[in-house]
């Protein structure tokens, strides 16, 4: 019997020491008799209201270049002061933080301004806020959406995307809710790096936009993406170097052998798949276009410009076959007794084109691989 007293002791003074259900109540009751989560919190109604803000990315799940949009998973964390909503925590056992539903205080009509997705307003139906003693209001909304990203494909595959968050309140202006970055703005929850590309995060940027005769902040919150281009290398730029390289190969061979126009085809056709796989990974409209396709269109052009050499060289070489055996004055030459010496053979005029060929083929083929390297590492 003892026992048990004691224990009721003790749980009647551990409810008083941290507040019991009906003192939660009672404090409610108070809190919002007269609370309207409708009218901004504020005595001097002159005065906005300070809200600050903080981005907590948790993941980021893909990057869609052909599209411009970046998706992301996280939450912001935002608080403000509610002066309706303060209360001296000695009068209460010391309660001095409570947590309700969203729908029953006051907030800001936060919207991500460039959303992509249906859903442009934050929060939740069933999202709680916490309030502290002071009147300080916290609130975290959950962002999973996609946002437009300002993606330049200039530099392909050593290109450089921006992307971000851009809050604003949708109807409160500044003079209403004026909107600020918390210090530190942002936060990595449990953030993981991307097999795709190394992030930073650089300083939030405030804006300010007039509209209706109203003055409206946006805070920005970037997200610097570099693309890793080690497996881009490998699997692109390597084969479109050696492709280029083999651009060549087709005037090593003599006139005589007519496989080497079927090789400068076969070197044609490997430029159009490689331009049909780029252009599949990358935006079908951008306002910089991409030096990689500038590339990939200047070997195209003289693959293009080498068939129709080495069939010059060919026809050359069958004309010239021709005058030789319909009985020209040089056929009728003889070769010369075994007891005279032998003279070497001239070049054909159609070895003589071949070589001509070839070095403006090597000297154009390194001008456009330079520049495009240079353009693209630089």
């Amino acid at each position: 019997m003892f026992s048990l007293l004691i224990v009721l002791w003790s749980a009647i003074m551990s409810s008083q020491a941290f507040g019991g259900v009906d003192v939660y109540y009672r404090l409610h009751q108070d809190l919002f008799a007269d609370y309207n989560p409708e009218v901004r919190p504020y005595f001097n109604y002159t005065m906005p209201t300070e809200v600050i803000a903080t981005l907590s990315v948790a993941y980021l799940t893909e990057l869609d270049i052909r599209h411009h949009f970046l998706h992301l998973c996280g939450f912001i964390s935002m608080m403000w002061t509610d002066e309706k909503l303060t209360w001296n925590p000695e009068k209460y056992d010391n309660i001095d933080r409570i947590y309700v539903k969203q729908e029953r205080v006051w907030k800001p009509d936060m919207a991500v301004y460039n959303s992509v997705a249906d859903k442009v307003y934050l929060g939740e139906e069933n999202l709680i806020v916490t309030v502290s003693s002071n009147g300080t209001v916290r609130w975290e909304p959950l962002v999973n959406m996609g946002v437009t990203c300002k993606v330049d494909i200039s530099n392909y595959p050593f290109d450089v995307s921006v992307c971000g968050i851009n809050l604003t309140s949708w109807v409160y202006p500044e003079s209403c809710v004026e909107l600020k970055a918390g210090k530190p703005s942002l936060e990595l929850f449990r953030v993981l790096s991307h097999s795709q590309y190394y992030i930073e995060y650089p300083e939030p940027q405030l804006t300010r936009s007039p509209y209706n005769g109203a003055v409206y902040r946006f805070l920005n919150f970037p997200i610097k993406l570099t693309r890793r281009p080690e497996y881009l290398i490998l699997t692109v730029m390597v084969p479109i170097t050696m492709l280029a390289v083999m651009c060549a190969v087709p005037f090593l061979l003599s006139p005589e052998e007519p496989e080497k126009l079927m090789v400068s085809i076969t070197l044609l056709l490997s430029f159009a798949v490689s331009i049909d796989y780029i252009s599949e990974k990358l935006p079908q409209t951008s306002i910089n276009l991409s030096v990689l396709v500038v590339y990939l269109s200047s070997l195209f052009v003289l693959s293009f410009l080498g068939v129709l050499a080495n069939a010059v060289v060919l026809l050359l070489k069958t004309w010239d076959d021709r005058l030789e055996t319909s009985g020209s004055p040089s056929s009728n030459l003889k070769q010369g007794t075994n007891c005279a010496p032998t003279l070497d053979k001239p070049a054909s005029r159609a070895q003589r084109l071949n070589k001509v060929f070839m070095i403006l083929n090597i000297i154009l083929l390194l001008a456009v691989s330079g520049v495009a390297w240079i353009l693209l590492i630089y």
